[in-house]
């Protein structure tokens, strides 16, 4: 019987699992909404679990990524913003006598960074942030081919660098933090208000009036049709990040900096003016040394490195 790792990764809408061999083939995927409770992510598990047997295939090892603020040592999730159902809740061990498997949580954003480490762009590379870019925005720091936790496994909160004294409120409890001018929202926030302000867009006739229909894509796709509005929220967007990626640089001189997350996949508009910016804020040689890069994994990155991370406990192997 073949050996496989279980990877799900529980986010704030959608919880995917997949069940992926050591040298990471996926043989199966399976996904559903999240839910106001883990009935779902015990779905999820069920399912892989039933289709494992089915494949004849043992799953010797779970790894569950979440985001928001983990404890991977004790297995608990201390806080999750868009979960609040795993404020400080065991998840680890409720998922074990669930499964009766050893399973291993961690942050879903240093999960990302882990399945672009094995398999993605961050591939034989020792030193790399991995940013993404959504509903919320996150990090994950790899230095000399390890994840750089902090003394409370909270390093790389990225999207909570002040960026503006008055800011916008955000749901860390300050204001202007990056991630309440950058992030998915925040550009759709910022079309919002040009249509407040009466500007010219060609969004209000595609979503027939109705704004709860705007969305960063929707965005995207009519600023490539040069809507100038459209245009303007993905640049100044784009134009925090690249600040963003400066300190970055001028801190840590990573080889790389991947980007993903689903604002990433807007990767002809974003990246000239993030990579612009950047250069712009940035030392010279640092900047020169540094690869800004989108996802090789795409939004893929997340479950994948569940699953590898399951296959490192597994062997033994800190990381």
């Amino acid at each position: 019987m073949g050996e496989v790792c279980l990877g799900i990764d529980l986010g704030g809408t959608k919880i995917k699992g997949i069940l992926m061999k050591a040298d990471g083939l996926i043989v199966y995927q399976y996904s559903t909404s999240t839910g106001n409770n883990l009935d779902n992510l015990f779905e999820v598990i069920e399912k892989l679990i039933q289709e494992s047997k089915n494949l004849s295939l043992n799953i010797c090892s779970i790894g569950v990524g979440c985001a928001g603020l983990i404890d991977h040592k004790n297995g608990i999730t201390i806080e999750s913003a868009n979960l609040p159902f795993l404020k400080r809740f065991p998840l680890r061990d409720t998922v074990y006598k669930f499964a009766g498997i050893p399973t291993t949580i961690d942050n879903d954003v240093k999960m990302g960074a882990i399945g672009e480490m094995f398999y993605g762009e961050g591939k034989g590379i020792e030193d790399f942030v991995f940013l993404t870019l959504g509903t919320g925005i996150g990090g994950a720091i790899i230095i000399n081919g390890k994840v750089y936790r902090g003394i409370s496994n909270h390093s790389g909160e990225i999207g909570h660098l002040n960026l503006q004294t008055s800011g916008p409120d955000c749901g860390c409890g300050k204001q202007g933090c990056y991630e309440t001018l950058a992030s998915g929202p925040a550009i759709v926030n910022y079309v919002l208000y040009g249509i407040q302000m009466k500007r010219d867009t060609m969004i209000l006739e595609k979503v027939a009036g109705n704004i709860s229909k705007i969305n960063p894509s929707l965005i995207a796709e009519l600023a490539e049709k040069g809507d100038r509005l459209c245009l303007e929220a993905l640049t100044e967007s784009a134009r925090y990040t690249g600040k963003v990626l400066s300190y970055l640089i001028n801190i840590l001189n990573p080889e790389k900096i991947i980007i993903g997350g689903g604002i990433s996949e807007v990767k002809n508009i974003l990246f000239p003016i993030i990579r612009e910016t950047a250069q712009l804020y940035s030392l010279v040689v640092p900047f020169e040394n540094c690869t800004i890069i989108k996802s090789g994994l795409g939004t893929e990155s997340g479950v994948i490195g569940a699953a590898q991370m399951a296959l490192l406990k597994y062997k033994g192997i800190e990381i």
